[in-house]
């Protein structure tokens, strides 16, 4: 069992500095990965900015919680998206804390709303699984499309994409 979240804000929505925030989340994490891990869930941190802009600030605090039900929910979108990085190279400081991943791609880079069906973006997603296969990567992954937000695209539309983005994904995951 996985629940993914996030730490809060998403870039300075949150008040005060990124370490104020930081020691406001640890204070308070820790009881919380106890009942999850007495319930056998897996807590899951999304980047998603703030403190979880990119993979190598994700995994800098999943260590300090320190606790091994929480890892990592990587979107190579959203460390683009918020954390100004590419995520061909950012997975390599998460990998090892990788418990689950957004498959997102993404166009026109940083603070640009774009997440297209995953294949059809600028993400290479070769070396990302390539990385997390050998990290020993085995949990779950789920596409993440979000388009270019509003208006949302017809259904039609939107089920195309997600099977032109299973088609691409399958071809990285083991039967």
């Amino acid at each position: 069992h996985y629940v993914s979240t996030s730490t809060g804000g998403h870039d300075a929505s949150s008040a005060g500095s990124l370490e104020e925030q930081r020691q406001r989340f640890l204070d308070r994490i820790g009881p919380l990965a106890d009942e999850a891990a007495a319930l056998g869930i897996t807590i899951c941190l999304e980047t998603h900015g703030g403190l979880l802009a990119t993979g190598a600030m994700a995994a800098d605090l999943v260590r300090q919680i320190g606790k091994p039900n929480v890892g990592i929910n990587y979107d190579p979108g959203n460390v683009i998206f918020y954390g100004n990085t590419r995520p061909e190279q950012d997975i390599e400081a998460a990998a090892p804390l990788v418990k689950h991943m957004h498959v997102k791609d993404q166009i026109g880079g940083y603070h640009n709303w774009n997440f297209p069906a995953v294949g059809t973006g600028e993400i290479d997603f070769r070396p990302i699984f390539a990385v997390l296969e050998r990290a020993g990567f085995t949990g779950p992954c789920s596409v993440e499309i979000e388009f270019q937000g509003e208006p949302w695209p017809s259904l039609e539309e939107v089920n195309a994409a997600m099977a032109q983005s299973y088609r691409f994904v399958r071809q990285f995951i083991p039967e």
